[in-house]
């Protein structure tokens, strides 16, 4: 149980920081469209 809930931590926090990257590349890559820099 305790190893499922560590699993399910580390899980969660790599999708956050997956989305997290995501959304700071679609900024600076739209920034570089606009030329605009956005600072995460």
């Amino acid at each position: 149980m305790l190893s499922l809930l560590n699993s399910a931590r580390t899980l969660a926090t790599l999708v956050v920081g997956g989305l997290g990257g995501m959304i700071r590349v679609l900024f600076v890559t739209s920034g570089r469209y606009t030329g605009k820099y956005y600072e995460c």
